[in-house]
């Protein structure tokens, strides 16, 4: 006889992931909530990361985090460059671990990939004299001093996650920031010992890893979200990605990749595109490296999920949209199964485009999220 948990039984076991084990493998992937009041955690984070707690998602990564000042000062930014964060975050954390979910934080370094308000009038920090995404300006190649500076930052800023009782850190190498600067020969032009060669351009991101490593220790779980493909003409393919995490996987220093899509493709897919069109993706990965992969880009449905996980294509699902759609689907199909194609789903797929005109989203519901489910 055909039960819920045999129907989605790879949905629903539990999976380790370094230091801790989540109980499924639904993730919430990070996304920009602009919940931020004056850089700091706020009570609409807390009510909206434990709502997806409380719907049974196994883990959830928060929204990026700034962890220097010369990227994502604004206020609506998590900045976890400031001590002020950790108490806020200690609520948070208590309150989803209550609901027996998993929360990893994204510590990221925009590069020249943001805005242009930044404090003390700071210039945007980043691989080299490039042109910035969203406004006019020539960003900062940054020295080797400064190239350390950010490294201890997102070191500084993992210690902070780590006294905040988060599970863990992700390390933001993906969608044009910083790292994926350094990573990628369509923008790294250095001529010194971070650029150039291959090995030269992954200097910074293993050097990274290296130094949050040593500060958090082995008891905290270290992962980094990365492009499959940029997408890009001059970008970095499939091909060189499986090479670059396979390099960065044998550091012994990274517990997981969330593997997601170049800037040059759709970062989040809208609805006209097929569901899972990008699994490809971190399956190739996936075939490179003995550490998790995560997969994202438009599965919105269990039945799909589960898919992917029995073919070995992930280790992990990302269904964001849909469990912002309906946060208590991964509770409601433990206990009835399978899920045929339903409002959710439909509702799942135009998250995405919702506020997505300038490249940033508008504010998701928290205090009240809408529920759309099948009955």
């Amino acid at each position: 006889m055909t039960t819920p948990t045999t129907q989605l039984k790879h949905l629903f076991t539990p999976l380790k992931i370094g230091a801790f084990t989540v109980k499924n493998r639904i993730v919430s992937t990070g996304h920009l909530s602009n919940f931020a009041v004056a850089g700091l955690p706020s009570e609409r984070h807390l009510n909206y990361w434990v709502t997806k707690a409380r719907g049974g998602v196994g883990l959830i990564v928060t929204e990026d985090q700034a962890v220097h000042p010369s990227g994502g000062s604004e206020s609506f930014v998590i900045q976890a460059y400031r001590d002020e964060c950790v108490e806020p975050f200690r609520r948070i954390t208590s309150a989803v671990h209550e609901q027996e979910a998993k929360m990893v934080a994204q510590l990221f370094h925009p590069g020249s990939n943001w805005f242009p308000t930044r404090e003390e009038g700071l210039p945007l920090w980043s691989v080299g004299p490039i042109s910035a995404n969203f406004h006019v300006e020539s960003t900062h190649e940054i020295g080797k001093e400064e190239i350390q500076e950010v490294i201890q930052s997102f070191a500084s800023g993992a210690v902070r996650m780590k006294e905040a009782g988060l599970d863990g850190v992700e390390l933001m190498g993906a969608h044009g920031f910083l790292m994926e600067q350094f990573f990628s020969p369509r923008t790294n032009r250095r001529s010194d010992e971070y650029g150039g060669s291959e090995e030269n351009r992954l200097r910074f991101g293993k050097e990274l890893l290296a130094t949050v490593r040593q500060a958090v220790g082995p008891d905290f779980t270290v992962g980094m979200r990365i492009s499959g493909d940029q997408f890009q003409r001059g970008g970095l393919t499939l091909d060189d990605m499986k090479r670059i995490c396979a390099a960065l996987a044998d550091t012994g220093n990274v517990d997981y990749l969330s593997v997601s899509i170049g800037i040059g493709g759709s970062v989040i897919p809208p609805m006209y595109v097929a569901s899972g069109a990008f699994v490809y993706l971190a399956a190739g990965i996936k075939e490179e490296v003995d550490i998790p992969v995560f997969c994202a880009g438009r599965v919105v449905d269990p039945i799909k999920a589960e898919d992917i996980l029995a073919k070995n294509q992930a280790d992990m699902v990302a269904m964001t949209r849909a469990c912002i759609c309906d946060p208590e689907l991964p509770k409601t199909r433990r206990r009835r199964g399978g899920w045929t194609r339903s409002a959710t789903a439909s509702a799942a797929t135009r998250v995405a485009g919702e506020g997505r005109s300038s490249g940033f989203p508008l504010p998701v519901p928290s205090t009240r999220v809408p529920v759309v489910r099948r009955r």
